[in-house]
């Protein structure tokens, strides 16, 4: 049943079909990461035209689950802390 699950979400993400699963996993990335309201990681996250935290992390996210293929939604949300994480890090290396 799992696997199936993940097959599904593979093919809607691939073709670009799971907006919801997207806006689900950055929601819980603002929770997991304490990340206020604001625009201060569209520069670091986005494209650069988003209008908001949220809006850069959506961006961020779906660039980031491509290669995550057959995880669960529990491994792929802590791959995506992890990752997040040493994103953030890095900007602000760069930024001093």
């Amino acid at each position: 049943m799992r696997s199936k699950a993940i097959h599904r979400r593979q093919r809607m993400l691939q073709c670009g079909n799971d907006v919801q699963f997207v806006r689900n996993l950055a929601s819980a990335l603002t929770v997991a990461m304490n990340i206020t309201p604001g625009n201060q990681l569209v520069m670091a996250l986005g494209a650069g035209d988003e209008r908001s935290n949220i809006e850069a992390l959506e961006t961020w996210v779906q660039f980031q689950l491509v290669p995550l293929r057959g995880m669960t939604n529990q491994q792929l949300l802590a791959e995506l802390i992890q990752r997040l994480e040493r994103q953030l890090a890095d900007h602000l290396e760069a930024g001093q």
